[in-house]
């Protein structure tokens, strides 16, 4: 994956400190994430993937109607976690409201019912336990354009903010990335920009404190023009400051812990 190696998103991770479960608050503009972590094996590709674009996906657009969840993204992992072993799939829903910690399989198996698959159930469950090697629930910090599309790429950027640094790299992100940002966006370059920090894991621990992903409308565009535009839009949009002092003040801020490199396979929002 050399051209992968060559793709260089300016991204910043940013949020408040981790906080319990129990602290969630609705804000509004923000929204919730649930992301389900899979390692799947190479000879079971296929039937996972069956099982995510068909029973999953039929699920999650139920969900969707009924109002309990706004988007569905499956993702292929190409390099980063995959290449550690980690994991090689993510599914993630998000919702305006916080996600219960506590998997309840009354709700999934109601909706199943409604849509004629509750049969499905028992072995969908035995089938994606083992597979599964953490849930993450996390807030939405900023959320710049629009959902994920079907064809699209997304870099995932992973940091660990610097002690005593989370206020001001807060300050910059809320004050210059987030225009900065909404700027490429709307030229088309990117298709959205997430900034989210983690508030439950289960079943493993993380050794980061934010996520930033940066989504480019197709792939294939994105592997073979890998420039990207963030001096140009800082100074269409802060034409009287200097973009080193904005670096300066990240590479205070924040330490890169890994990049990954994500596919969007389907999607339903």
């Amino acid at each position: 994956m050399s051209s992968y190696k060559s793709l260089r998103f300016g991204v910043l991770a940013l949020g408040l400190l981790t906080i319990p479960i129990s602290a969630q608050t609705q804000v509004p503009g923000q929204g919730y994430l649930m992301a389900t972590y899979y390692k799947v094996p190479t000879n079971q590709n296929v039937a996972f993937l069956e099982l995510q674009q068909g029973l999953m996906k039929k699920l999650a657009q139920a969900r969707i109607a009924a109002g309990q969840r706004k988007t569905w993204s499956l993702y292929t992992v190409l390099a980063g976690a995959v290449s550690s072993g980690e994991y090689n799939y993510v599914v993630i829903y998000s919702s305006d409201k916080p996600f219960d910690p506590q998997t309840n399989p009354a709700e999934a198996q109601k909706m199943l019912v409604e849509i004629g698959s509750e049969r499905q159930y028992i072995g969908l469950l035995a089938y994606l336990q083992p597979l599964t090697t953490r849930i993450v629930l996390s807030r939405r910090e900023v959320s710049v354009g629009g959902p994920p599309t079907r064809g699209s790429a997304m870099e995932v950027r992973r940091f660990k903010i610097n002690p005593g640094k989370a206020a001001r790299v807060m300050e910059i992100h809320r004050t210059t990335f987030v225009p900065v940002m909404q700027e490429i966006v709307r030229s088309g370059k990117f298709s959205n920009y997430t900034v989210t920090s983690p508030m439950y894991v289960g079943a493993s621990s993380l050794d980061y404190d934010y996520s930033v992903s940066i989504g480019v409308p197709n792939f294939e565009a994105a592997m073979m023009d890998r420039g990207i535009p963030f001096r140009e839009a800082f100074g269409k949009v802060f034409p009287n400051q200097d973009v080193n002092d904005t670096t300066k003040l990240l590479a205070e801020g924040r330490q890169l812990v890994r990049a990954e490199l994500w596919r969007v396979i389907d999607s339903a929002h």
